[in-house]
């Protein structure tokens, strides 16, 4: 990760096709369009999706003592606050300084972050390890949309977002124990600009408890 960037016309169309495959639509068997998912899988065996549920047991303590209802509301806070970090990989990108890069206009550019709390790779690993596991950080790096050289962290700022409007969401819990938690969002977007929902597909977001934190290994793109 840490070594010196070699540029290739090959590495920059790897980039470009992965990145605007991250929010794609495809035809569900009714002939509408719905929204296909980009989840960034780790090792971990996929979940079989059970029937959502609002509510769950409490979570518990070393103790044994309830600290927290899983429900859906808890479901939409644990999403909705990774959601900044996984931006940097989808839509945003930290400061930065357009006159100071590495690579050129063939194979493209990746410029220089003024961020400081984003301007190297430990920095922007540390952040990204109070939502993600190891091996889903490790997923994302291989967008390849950040380099560092010389200690210094360059981004490619090619920001991806989708013109699809999402009208609504609902969270739910499909499972929890001490040890995993997968939640669901049942997503109604507009794809047309009318106003309307035009299709419905849901996307599943897994959490593990690794070393004493909640981390997700696997992350849904929908917006």
């Amino acid at each position: 990760m840490k070594n010196k960037l070699i540029f290739t016309a090959t590495t920059i169309a790897v980039i470009v096709a992965v990145a605007f495959s991250s929010c794609t639509s495809s035809k569900d068997d009714k002939g509408s369009t719905a929204t296909t998912r980009y989840t960034f899988e780790t090792d971990v065996d996929t979940f079989t999706t059970k029937k959502p549920t609002e509510t769950t047991a409490p979570s518990k303590d070393q103790k044994g003592e309830p600290t927290e209802t899983i429900d859906a509301a808890y479901a939409e806070k644990a999403i909705k606050d990774a959601a900044e970090a996984y931006s940097l990989f989808n839509s945003a990108r930290p400061a930065i300084d357009r006159s100071k890069f590495i690579g050129d206009d063939e194979v493209g550019k990746y410029y220089l972050i003024t961020d400081k709390s984003f301007n190297t790779l430990d920095k922007l690993t540390a952040y990204l390890s109070q939502f993600f596991s190891d091996d889903l950080i490790e997923a994302f790096y291989g967008i390849e949309l950040y380099y560092e050289e010389d200690g210094k962290l360059y981004a490619n700022d090619m920001a991806v977002s989708s013109e699809i409007k999402v009208i609504s969401e609902k969270f739910s819990v499909v499972s929890a124990d001490d040890k995993n938690q997968v939640f669901n969002v049942t997503v109604v977007v507009d794809e047309d600009g009318d106003g309307k929902g035009d299709s419905t597909s849901d996307y599943e977001f897994e959490r593990e408890y690794i070393n004493n934190k909640w981390l997700f290994t696997s992350y849904s793109c929908y917006w």
